[in-house]
């Protein structure tokens, strides 16, 4: 027989259930607009926020979904020091989106889904998050590395670095040129073969 499942599969095996399941999925007309691939709404204060990230005035941005309005909105918008300040900003019970500026030319995308967040919450940052993405690129918001923590140890500096050097050396090989000639030089020409005759 199989083992029993730990206490955190089982909580996932309930959330895989209640994502199939269409009585306990989100029904409001945004949860249909994305199911079809469209953008989400998001506030004015979110978006003024989003541009100033894009111009480089602001280099984290902290994004909220608010039930009372269905749309996401601005959590709260800061300048980081340095990586290692992004966990204590990440920080909190609920799930969230943010946005952070790597070195200042690396653009992090995190998606954070605390372990002990309410499960509810949790569907709607899982059903939105791919429309969410489409949104902001289309406003022009670039992201370089994404990433999907359910704990905050997982945004140490260290653990942030080891993303952001895996996936430049994934992008690497691309960029490289190639070595290999796209076309061979032709063989010089030999001297001509003749056909013996027969008398």
């Amino acid at each position: 027989s199989s083992a029993p499942l730990t206490e955190r599969e089982e909580e996932m095996q309930r959330i895989r259930e209640m994502e199939s399941s269409a009585a306990e999925t989100p029904t409001m007309d945004t949860r249909r607009q994305h199911v079809s691939g469209a953008t989400v709404a998001m506030n004015d204060e979110l978006k003024l926020a989003l541009g100033e990230y894009i111009r480089g005035s602001t280099n984290f941005v902290l994004v909220a979904w608010d039930p009372a309005t269905e749309c996401f909105g601005l959590d709260r918008k800061a300048w980081l020091e340095s990586p290692a300040e992004l966990m204590q900003a990440v920080a909190q019970d609920s799930p969230c989106y943010a946005f952070y500026w790597y070195g200042g030319s690396t653009s992090l995308f995190v998606y954070s889904c605390p372990s002990a967040s309410n499960v509810r919450q949790r569907m709607v940052y899982s059903s939105f998050k791919y429309g969410f993405l489409v949104t902001v690129k289309q406003m022009g918001v670039n992201v370089h590395v994404k990433m999907e923590v359910d704990s905050i140890d997982e945004l140490s500096a260290s653990a942030i670095a080891e993303e952001v050097e895996a996936k430049a050396a994934e992008e690497a090989p691309r960029a490289a040129p190639s070595m290999q000639p796209k076309f061979k030089r032709p063989a010089p020409p030999g001297r001509p073969r003749t056909t013996p005759t027969l008398n």
